[in-house]
């Protein structure tokens, strides 16, 4: 799993098990539930540490780049981390994200699926969730930019092929 599992609290829920069902906010306030997610396709789950991390911002510019591209692999982008709503509109009004980003603040999503750590803030994992809540692909290393075209081309070779 690599270097982070050294400081995880929990361990990285794995590939090949079920994914935590989780109901959240998104930066309108509006409830957004995995079972809602799925039935519009996979999921790509994308933790993160909070709004505004240089490296997290670089990923969630070029997430929302992808984003289209990878609704039309049927895959549907969300990302997570414990920042509260309000901070979540501000910011994805600021940088123009049509990624809904999902507010974690108590750590409850964070923790269930093994990326909260002992510093405390999630570590970046990324999910992929299939339609029948199976974890499929779990991502723990992280380039910044290069990050999402790499995980995209990987989903659409490895998964859709």
């Amino acid at each position: 799993m690599g270097l982070m599992d050294i400081y995880n609290e929990h361990r990285v829920n794995a590939a090949g098990t079920k994914a935590p069902d989780f109901v959240m906010l998104d930066q309108d306030g509006n409830q957004v539930s995995l079972s809602q997610l799925m039935n519009e396709g996979m999921v790509l789950l994308f933790f993160y540490s909070k709004d505004g991390d240089p490296g997290v911002s670089q990923e969630l510019e070029e997430l929302n780049k992808f984003y289209k591209k990878f609704r039309e692999l049927d895959i549907v982008p969300v990302a997570v981390s414990s920042d509260e709503v309000s901070t979540h509109k501000k910011y994805a009004e600021k940088h123009q994200l049509i990624v809904p980003l999902l507010a974690d603040p108590d750590y409850k999503v964070s923790k269930a699926y093994g990326v909260y750590n002992t510093s405390g803030i999630n570590s970046r994992v990324t999910f992929i969730i299939s339609q029948d809540q199976e974890i499929v692909r779990v991502y723990t290393e992280q380039r910044m930019r290069l990050y999402i075209k790499d995980l995209y081309n990987n989903v659409r070779e490895t998964l859709l092929d």
